[in-house]
């Protein structure tokens, strides 16, 4: 799986899941999240640097 979508509110979230049989993922898979923005600077944030 290897999947992203991008939010009204310029945020992005991107999956990526694959099946592994190497010592390095003993669960049999491996997986990266990422969750941001696609702007440097974006236009809101809240106290604790959530973007909004």
């Amino acid at each position: 799986m290897n999947e992203a979508q991008k939010y009204p509110d310029g945020s992005v979230v991107h999956v990526f899941h694959m099946r592994a049989n190497r010592d390095a993922y003993p669960s049999g898979c491996g997986y990266k999240l990422y969750h941001g923005a696609t702007e440097s600077n974006p236009p809101h944030r809240l106290a604790d640097r959530t973007i909004r």
